[in-house]
């Protein structure tokens, strides 16, 4: 096969391949990442481009942490419904557990996280009856690959602060609460990517007493796309180079 074919087919074996994983991938469940432990502001992921910052609370001014700036989504103490914000997100919920505070702790290690990443975490919203959360997530581009990052924390063992919560999305990931299960522990993170199939996304939040404290959702490119398209780059390239030493 002549160096030209060649260069034709790599291209066409290039495009294909990414419209199959396109055509697939538009279908996929959320990933999980494993578990993390809290452990400071380098927590909060700054890959891609933000979409949406969001606390649960009831009035917490909003945190900036790496960076991020977290915007309040108020949630009422007690009662069941909904509450959103438009074009953003909607949370529903039965038996609310609402608090700016209540979450956090003055005890070591939570009291030696950075001021704006301990009102990120003292706030939060959860199930006083261990009643399913169901976060939606609105206005994506169907088609376009997304991170969501989301935190489970109880420091101050007001709501128990020995439980865990499971968020699903066909896969599931379940986060320890209070990895000390002690005044002061903290709690994990963990983060999902997914490819919109859709202009929303549902995402269920579950458990003994279910407690999100906040989430960011960004827009980032699709790692099998990259990673393809920079073997098609590396053999064009390859070839170029071959073609100028025979010349």
């Amino acid at each position: 096969m002549r160096a030209s074919q060649l260069v034709c087919f790599i291209g066409w074996f290039a495009l294909a391949a990414l419209s199959i994983i396109s055509a697939t991938a538009q279908a996929a469940p959320v990933t999980w990442s494993s578990p993390t432990n809290v452990a400071g502001d380098a927590d909060v992921i700054t890959t891609g481009t933000l979409v949406a910052a969001r606390n649960f609370s009831q009035t917490q001014l909003a945190p900036l942490v790496n960076g991020v700036l977290f915007d309040i989504f108020p949630i009422p103490n007690g009662g069941s419904g909904a509450a959103g914000i438009p074009n953003v997100a909607t949370l529903a919920f039965n038996n609310a557990d609402s608090s700016d505070t209540a979450y956090g702790s003055a005890s070591a290690p939570f009291s030696s996280l950075s001021a704006q990443y301990q009102y990120l975490l003292s706030s939060g919203a959860g199930s006083s009856t261990g009643a399913t959360l169901t976060l939606t997530l609105f206005n994506l581009n169907s088609g376009t690959p997304y991170l969501f990052q989301w935190w489970s924390n109880d420091s101050d063992l007001n709501f128990g602060g020995v439980n865990s919560t499971t968020a699903t999305a066909t896969n599931a990931v379940t986060l320890d609460e209070n990895t000390l299960n002690a005044a002061g522990g903290l709690g994990q993170w963990a983060s999902g990517t997914f490819i919109a199939s859709g202009a929303t996304q549902a995402i269920t939040f579950s458990g003994p007493r279910p407690v999100i404290n906040a989430f960011q959702l960004r827009a980032v490119p699709e790692p099998g796309a990259l990673t393809l398209m920079a073997f098609s780059a590396a053999a064009l390239g390859g070839l170029a180079l071959g073609r100028r030493h025979r010349s």
